[in-house]
């Protein structure tokens, strides 16, 4: 008698494979409408020279593009399989490096965001920061609690 998991395994994949052609999907069709968006980005990740980050920012939503189209199509699953492995590998990596030297990616236009990347820097890594809850939970008086609720109510109501 074949085990659960070997009845289930065709439907999950079956599930499963249209999903990640979505991710890609989503993923390469925000990249591919601003390609110098893309190209920043890449460049942030301070891995790849300059001829490699542009290569990368231009050519990497097209494959991913690619790889969604075919997923979703259901084209040579098992090739995609392996291709979509090496591509994860290839961004885990690269997050991972960028963790290792704690330099967060951070699009240069963006100074609101530097300030975020430096508390990061402190509390963990990126992935791992929004499931951890805060050490110490900040506690306020509950009669600073009211007094701040008058005030609001009270300059709400005289304007």
């Amino acid at each position: 008698m074949p085990s659960r998991f070997a009845t289930m395994q065709p439907w999950l994949s079956t599930v499963a494979r249209p999903l990640l052609g979505g991710v890609f999907a989503v993923s390469g069709g925000a990249k591919i409408v601003d390609p110098d968006e893309s190209i920043r980005a890449v460049r942030a990740y301070r891995i790849l020279p300059e001829a490699g980050a542009q290569l990368m920012g231009l050519g990497l939503p097209v494959l991913e593009l690619a790889l969604a189209a075919l997923l979703i199509v259901g084209l040579g699953t098992r090739l995609l399989a392996v291709a979509s492995g090496v591509l994860m590998i290839v961004f885990i990596s690269g997050v991972a490096s960028v963790w290792a030297r704690r330099r967060h990616p951070v699009p240069a236009g963006d100074p609101a965001r530097h300030g975020a990347a430096r508390r990061r820097r402190r509390s963990g890594p990126m992935a791992v920061q929004p499931a951890v809850p805060r050490c110490r939970p900040r506690r306020r008086p509950l009669h600073r609690v009211g007094a701040r609720a008058g005030r609001y109510l009270t300059s709400q109501e005289s304007s």
